[in-house]
């Protein structure tokens, strides 16, 4: 249970890093590979630390302050990867965000961020019939 835990910490770590536009933080999140990808939501995928840290140096300058703040995660644990899927409430709009972590080195480390729109607002994912979501 602890290592659930702490990844759903790892996931917040993350949203604090992006809304305190936190670059040296969200560095220390992502594990340094050339195997990691990231695909923001509009964007294409992202692979390699290089251009991830440099996507979210772009994204964390700009002028513009956003609170983000996700919702209802679900985590999954398998062996040394973890997800969580969550909502991320950005002002009055939602997407839905994917996030996978290793765990390396005592610590779980990101290896994967795609985030995109949603058609449902407040979706919540423990209590939606997810037959009903299938199209």
């Amino acid at each position: 249970m602890a290592e659930i835990e702490t990844l759903l910490f790892a996931n917040e770590t993350f949203y604090d890093a992006f809304s305190a536009r936190d670059v040296q933080q969200m560095r220390s999140l992502w594990r340094n590979s050339n195997d990691i990808l990231c695909i923001h939501p509009g964007w294409g995928p992202l692979r390699g630390y290089k251009d991830v840290l440099e996507s979210w140096a772009l994204i964390l300058g700009a002028s513009e302050k956003s609170k983000i703040t996700p919702i209802n995660p679900i985590v999954t644990k398998a062996g040394a990867v973890g997800s969580v899927v969550c909502l991320e409430k950005l002002e009055n709009q939602y997407l839905i965000a994917t996030n996978l972590f290793l765990f390396e080195s005592g610590s779980w480390l990101m290896i994967h961020h795609h985030a995109g729109p949603t058609s449902a607002p407040g979706y919540d994912p423990l209590t939606t019939d997810i037959k009903q979501q299938i199209h």
